[in-house]
């Protein structure tokens, strides 16, 4: 079972919706967590993801198809951030300062969301 603090708890499935307030509204900006683990695809806006390798160590690999701004925001079982880095093309991501366990993900384009899930460490 995972609480993300705002009344939602999911199993299998984690759902933050997180208020912004630059936006100047208050209405919540969904965002979702599939927690579905290893490498899946996800197309959305035509642009492959990949996360390798699965489980990771001490860094981890995100490959876009196309060259593309997006961002990563890497979460611990808790729903605490723990990265949050934009990159184009690929980036590889030192990983040896987080402790082991799951994290979530999101890979976020200028479309919206791009790939969800869980990576493992180890």
């Amino acid at each position: 079972m995972i609480t993300d603090g705002y009344q939602h708890t999911s199993y299998g499935l984690v759902t933050f919706s997180p208020t912004s307030p630059d936006c100047g509204s208050s209405s919540p900006v969904p965002t979702v967590l599939d927690a579905s683990l290893g490498e899946s695809e996800i197309l959305e806006a035509n642009v492959e993801v990949k996360l390798f390798p699965v489980p990771f160590e001490n860094s981890l690999k995100i490959v876009l198809e196309e060259d593309t701004e997006v961002a990563i925001i890497l979460l611990d079982i808790n729903g605490s951030v723990m990265l949050k880095q934009k990159f184009s093309g690929s980036v590889n991501i030192e990983t040896h300062k987080l402790t082991r366990g799951f994290y979530f993900y999101q890979i976020i384009g200028q479309e919206g969301l791009l790939k969800s899930g869980k990576v493992l460490k180890n």
